[in-house]
């Protein structure tokens, strides 16, 4: 059987190993977010994973663009 966490996009909490769901935008945005089952607070370090964050923000505007062609507003 799947677990519905394995359709929800995000990864395991390091602390406690329950599934924190995330999106594009939050990992973009300068935001913290947080683990629901032990509330650890997680943050990107920018700085360090700034390679990271340029190429997560190409790949969500070339979803975006394929998304906008799809729906024929090419």
């Amino acid at each position: 059987m799947t677990s519905i966490t394995a359709s929800i996009p995000g990864f395991a909490c390091p602390q406690c190993g329950s599934h924190i769901p995330t999106s594009f935008d939050l990992l973009l945005s300068d935001q913290p977010f947080y683990c629901s089952s032990c509330g650890l607070k997680l943050q990107l370090d920018r700085e360090e994973s700034s390679a990271a964050l340029e190429a997560l923000s190409l790949l969500k505007n070339g979803i975006s663009d394929a998304e906008r062609i799809k729906r024929g507003g090419g």
